[in-house]
């Protein structure tokens, strides 16, 4: 999404009244917050074409400004934009339009049609399914070694889900970069060798401190043994090593099966619960901008790919 800045008063009064409007009628936190600046850029469209009154806008100027959008390349990718960023849009102006009917006795002209989104490339887990995989790691162990497992396993959704990192993040932390006195997981291997900090919410900090007690002492042992050098890795395995990024993934995929969990449009994997973390902020009503930074986003475009799954469950 661009950011766009209006110079006609009339469409900076719009934008504003048309987010109290969607206050008023109670939409979700998520329609509120994003409507409004999609409106903006459309907006923006039309001060360039000299045209600076509702009143003046025809039919072919919301044509004109899909078939921009359409041309428009992605800032960060290079590609098109995609067609449910293009829904985003119009589902945005046609809210609008019923905010003028509703308001203003005007009219918008909006008779765009779109082709139906694709599958949704990316898929998340429910909040009651993340429930379900916390729950999981609380099964009644037969072994010792099986409750050790359970405050590993839950110390990796803390990570993946309630930290939102990538699967080479995780899998690259190092006990040192978990800061507890500042409540903050340093991320010094994130994507395209970008550092970053990211929060840890109380229960990722007792999650993660339960591990490191009653857990990694007991997985590194067996790399005393062998002699191997101590290692610094947060996630070990049986012999004590660094967990790589699959075999982090093949634990979720365990929890799932125990959960009962089934996701047949696509692979779920870590990612999913990266997805599904960044959604669900989203529903919350936090911002585009504080999820990105979250994420470690370079751009607010690659964040706004989740806004359509956000709507989507919330609907």
């Amino acid at each position: 999404m661009r950011k766009t800045e209006l110079k006609t008063t009339s469409y900076q009064l719009y934008e504003k009244s048309f987010e109290s409007w969607l206050k008023t009628l109670n939409y979700a936190p998520g329609t509120v917050y994003f409507s409004p600046l999609y409106l903006r850029e459309f907006f923006g469209f039309l001060e360039q074409e000299n045209i600076v009154k509702i009143e003046q806008v025809k039919k072919t100027d919301i044509e004109n400004y899909f078939q921009y959008l359409l041309k428009r390349k992605n800032e960060r990718t290079g590609r098109g934009l995609s067609i449910n960023y293009l829904h985003s849009h119009l589902g945005a102006i046609k809210r609008f339009a019923q905010y003028l009917r509703a308001t203003r006795h005007k009219t918008l002209p909006v008779s765009i049609e779109l082709p139906e989104p694709a599958a949704a490339g990316k898929q998340i887990f429910t909040k009651e399914e993340i429930r379900k995989l916390y729950e999981s790691t609380y099964e009644p162990p037969k072994w010792i070694s099986l409750r050790i497992l359970g405050f590993r396993d839950r110390a990796i959704l803390a990570v993946y889900y309630g930290c939102g990192l990538r699967r080479s993040e995780g899998s690259a932390l190092n006990i040192e970069d978990i800061l507890f006195e500042k409540s903050l997981i340093y991320v010094r291997k994130g994507k395209n060798y970008k550092e970053r900090y990211v929060p840890m919410a109380s229960n990722v900090r007792r999650y993660l401190q339960a591990y490191l007690m009653q857990s990694r002492p007991f997985l590194l042992k067996p790399a005393c043994r062998e002699g191997m050098r101590e290692t610094k890795a947060l996630f070990l395995g049986y012999r004590g090593s660094r967990m790589t990024g699959g075999s982090l993934n093949t634990r979720l995929l365990l929890l799932m099966k125990r959960a009962g969990i089934n996701k047949p449009a696509s692979p779920a994997g870590l990612h999913t619960l990266r997805h599904s973390i960044a959604t669900h902020l989203l529903q919350s009503g936090m911002k585009l901008e504080q999820v990105s930074v979250f994420l470690g986003h370079a751009s607010l475009e690659t964040t706004q790919i989740y806004t359509h799954l956000a709507c989507e469950e919330e609907n």
